[in-house]
């Protein structure tokens, strides 16, 4: 067959953050005991003695119990009780637990969501000098999410952030210097802002530059350096550069790689909630491309990119789904549509963006998470072509 790049509309490198909402409710402000919420009976006698210290409101042992069921660590996954305890901790004043509870707050996570109080939260923490959460606080006010859009305020807080020499701040300011928003547009400055990230090891400012070099208009294409930068990012955890990483390799099959690497970043992506990863998975097992050919493994991932994408992902899936559809037998249909079903219970979240950030994982797995698609733009229209 005639090999083809993949169309502009499955390309898109914009994140969107739209977490699956748990639509769980947790207790107001200083509960009072609730045998609901309270830890389920632990296996061992020190997962014990953190329960009963967690209840008389021993902050460590709040956090910990907060972080273990966060992610099913001695106990059964409960990100109800999850949010509970880090609720606890964040009204005892912890910084850390209160950027976990915005987060959770921004998305629906353990709780209703609520983005005003997701800046609030972010607030409270941002005034005792936690970074992550005065960069969270800057981007809710750059999308006016939860609070009246303010760029102007938005950009003091990055340039502050970045004064400090704080990598993902650096990278934020880089975009809003790229396509001059809330400053005057200066593309060097955004370009050494990006360098100084990516330096640090910040996954979104090395995205960031594998984009400048593979995509956007007026700057030198280098896609070797571009492949480069996505794979640094994508190692770190940054779902955007696994799925660019994928993409480049397959339109550009003379890149150097690692036998069906670029099948393995676009799973790694679409596990992560990469919709648009699954679209072109989809693709490729509909083609031959990078795979021998499979119409029901086809079917398969269209119908997991519609769900995990909505009516966006939809409006762009469904023609192939119906073509895919009408060439399955009715056994090969059903079985398939149980396979995506199994999958996306498995792997339930939309876009879940999060890296390693130097938080003490015990306390706070959740670490650092992206709180939106980088800013809400692009480097420029171009970047939609990766």
């Amino acid at each position: 067959m005639t090999r083809t790049s993949l169309p502009a509309s499955y390309l898109s490198s914009a994140a969107i953050l739209a977490i699956v909402s748990l639509s769980h409710s947790v207790a107001q402000s200083r509960y009072a005991p609730d045998k609901s919420l309270l830890p389920d009976v632990p296996t061992s006698a020190s997962s014990a003695d953190i329960a009963i210290k967690a209840q008389q409101g021993h902050l460590q042992q709040e956090l910990k119990l907060a972080g273990d069921y966060f992610v099913g660590r001695g106990v059964t996954q409960d990100f109800k009780q999850s949010a509970f305890w880090y609720r606890k901790a964040a009204d005892q004043g912890d910084p850390g637990a209160q950027t976990e509870l915005g987060y959770f707050y921004l998305n629906g996570i353990g709780v209703d969501r609520d983005p005003a109080q997701a800046v609030r939260w972010f607030g409270r923490a941002a005034a005792s000098g936690n970074r992550l959460a005065k960069l969270n606080l800057a981007i809710s006010y750059l999308k006016g999410t939860g609070v009246t859009e303010d760029t102007a305020f938005a950009t003091r807080l990055l340039q502050d952030l970045a004064k400090a020499h704080y990598p993902r701040a650096e990278g934020y300011l880089g975009i809003m210097y790229m396509l001059g928003v809330g400053v005057e547009k200066n593309s060097p400055a955004a370009e050494k802002l990006f360098r100084d990230g990516a330096r640090q090891q910040n996954p979104e400012s090395a995205y960031s530059l594998g984009t400048l070099y593979s995509v956007v208009p007026n700057h030198a294409k280098d896609l070797t350096k571009a492949a480069r930068y996505f794979r640094e990012s994508a190692a770190r955890g940054y779902v955007l550069s696994m799925h660019s990483l994928g993409l480049l390799l397959v339109n550009n099959p003379d890149l150097k790689r690692q036998p069906g690497e670029e099948i393995d970043w676009l799973t790694r992506a679409a596990v992560s909630g990469s919709w648009r990863s699954s679209i072109v998975l989809g693709l490729l097992a509909r083609d031959g491309q990078g795979r021998p050919a499979n119409l029901g493994e086809a079917y398969r991932w269209l119908l997991i990119a519609a769900q995990q994408g909505g009516p966006e992902a939809l409006k762009l899936t469904k023609n192939d789904i119906a073509a895919a559809r009408a060439k399955l037998d009715e056994t090969e249909r059903a079985d398939t549509e149980k396979a995506a079903a199994s999958w996306l219970l498995q792997y339930p979240h939309q876009d879940l963006y999060k890296v390693p950030g130097g938080l003490d994982a015990a306390y706070y797995p959740i670490d650092e998470v992206y709180l939106d698609d980088v800013a809400a733009v692009q480097l420029s229209t171009g970047a939609n072509t990766h």
